[in-house]
């Protein structure tokens, strides 16, 4: 264990993590460990009861890895994942963690998912290096240090590595995107976190839900929303979206 970084093994749920034994390097002092509870104790990623998760064979995009939860998660399920974190000392440590449950030569772009109508090879990244979380290309926090990161659009990875399914957790940026969603039939999962306080408009909301229930044959929120009101306001600011075929 390099100086500085903890072992840390996920909370739960038991069951799963009695079974397959994820394992992380975790930066001592910082918020790695919400991040990987996330995944793990939370499960905001899959929906296992309606077979929404990492399937053996399947190739999945973990765009945001952040330190490789979900990309060690898919691993322990079978797939194989491409991991997609911009922020440098993140992607270090994603492909680190990676390797620590055993995937060898894991791929980690250390690219920004930008929309498609985006035009230019860089974008600035907003990182806040006392988390080293919340690093984001939509929002501007008082912490904010700025980092010109290398850009994809969601189009140019989708046509490069035809995953079978996405998990996307770009801090606001997947607004823009699920709003003009396009994604072809091969891509049978696509799960994104959406953060209301890059944009709390619920008319907001409801356009990229609509653009996913266009494409996707089931769709569902992790929570109900009230759509009759203007804003959301609660916290935690953020829900997750699910579609599938």
């Amino acid at each position: 264990m390099e100086e500085g970084l903890e072992l840390y093994i996920p909370k739960g749920p038991r069951k799963l993590v009695d079974h397959y034994r994820p394992k992380f390097q975790i930066r001592t002092g910082s918020h790695d460990e919400k991040a990987i509870e996330t995944v793990w104790a939370r499960n905001s990623y899959r929906r296992h009861r309606d077979g929404f998760q990492p399937k053996p064979g399947e190739l999945w995009l973990d765009i945001g890895a952040n330190v490789g939860a979900f990309g060690v998660m898919a691993h322990k399920f079978g797939a194989e994942v491409v991991s997609i974190e911009p922020e440098p000392s993140n992607a270090t440590l994603c492909a680190s963690n990676l390797e620590f449950n055993g995937i060898d030569n894991p791929e980690v772009l250390e690219v920004a998912v930008v929309p498609d109508v985006f035009v230019g090879d860089w974008v600035t990244l907003f990182t806040s290096k006392e988390s080293h979380r919340r690093h984001s290309i939509a929002r501007h926090r008082r912490d904010s240090v700025e980092l010109k990161v290398p850009a994809r659009t969601l189009a140019s990875l989708v046509d490069e590595f035809r995953p079978d399914g996405i998990k996307m957790s770009i801090e606001g940026a997947e607004i823009q995107i699920l709003q003009n969603l396009e994604l072809p039939g091969f891509v049978h999962y696509l799960v994104a976190e959406w953060n209301f306080q890059t944009d709390n408009r619920l008319h907001t909301l409801a356009q990229g839900f609509e653009r996913m229930a266009a494409r996707y044959r089931k769709v569902e929120m992790s929570k109900k929303v009230n759509f009759t009101r203007p804003t959301f306001d609660f916290y935690p600011a953020s829900i997750h979206l699910y579609g599938w075929d």
